[in-house]
């Protein structure tokens, strides 16, 4: 019996909508926002998942 190593990979989205000046100060509400945990993902926000074979 042989021995394989398989990645399983999760994506997971959610669409913020936010007010700013202009995208890079949205961008970065948006990701200070996530960084300090103001922005959490779940399983609600499940988009796909992925198992590839990444034995050598």
């Amino acid at each position: 019996m042989q021995t394989y190593k398989i990645q399983l990979q999760e994506t997971l989205s959610k669409i913020i909508e936010i007010q700013a000046s202009n995208i890079d100060e949205a961008i970065r509400i948006v990701q200070e926002s996530y960084q300090n945990e103001d922005i959490v993902l779940d399983w609600g926000d499940f988009v796909l998942v992925e198992f590839d074979d990444v034995s050598d």
